[in-house]
């Protein structure tokens, strides 16, 4: 039936009364392709996020191996008055903790000699039994470690553990060669090898030159 105004004129539909079949199957179709492309969307940007993640992981880590190069290369064989009042070598060296003091001309505290150590410990930020390179450092002043001016700091974060080995003649009438340790501090190894082992997480692995070998200027030849 057609529907007629007072005037005679034929009324049309008011575009009010709803939405045609066809308008409903081409939305249904639009929101159908919006949510099959929503998993594809969001997988991309969690790869471009790995993905900057690890660029800013390998700039971090090339940076702190650069300054343990730097530090490690001039390591002191020197005595320090430690903190119980007893000298001891500074250099001091185990399968999975190195302790040293070197010289750092704009050190955390400034200028000046600094005892520092490096081993694995629990990670800054991460989840619960995440393990990090960490860097310490003290503060020396007058041959004695100030214990009250120091701290530590993750150098890389998701690594499995450390694995250190000296290079040297650990006394006048042994043949050179490597060791799990270096109980000697009155003297310096000639190299000295860190590296750095895989976590149970591959997801977390660490750097692929996660190897250095580092030769030290005063170490005994």
């Amino acid at each position: 039936m057609t529907l007629r105004t007072g005037g005679g004129v034929p009324a049309r539909p008011s575009r009010e009364a709803g939405f045609s079949l066809i308008e409903v199957v081409v939305a249904l179709a639009l929101l159908s392709a919006i949510l099959a492309a929503l998993p594809g969307a969001f997988g991309l940007a969690r790869r471009a996020s790995d993905r900057v993640g690890d660029i800013d992981r390998r700039d971090g880590w090339a940076a702190s191996r650069s300054f343990i190069e730097q530090r490690l290369a001039e390591a002191l064989p020197i005595l320090l008055v430690e903190p119980d009042g007893v000298r001891r070598p500074a250099f001091s060296g185990t399968a999975s903790r190195l302790a040293f003091v070197a010289p750092s001309a704009a050190g955390p505290a400034g200028g000046g000699l600094y005892r520092w150590s490096l081993a694995a410990g629990p990670a800054a930020a991460g989840g619960a039994g995440e393990r990090a390179l960490v860097l310490g450092h003290l503060v020396v002043a007058g041959g004695r470690i100030e214990p009250q001016r120091g701290e530590t700091r993750s150098l890389l974060d998701g690594i499995g553990g450390v694995r250190l080995r000296y290079f040297g003649r650990r006394g006048e009438h042994q043949e050179r060669g490597w060791h799990d340790d270096w109980p000697d501090g009155t003297t310096l190894p000639e190299l000295v090898s860190l590296s750095l082992t895989e976590p149970d997480d591959i997801a977390a692995a660490v750097p692929a030159d996660r190897h250095l070998v580092v030769p030290l200027r005063l170490g005994r030849r």
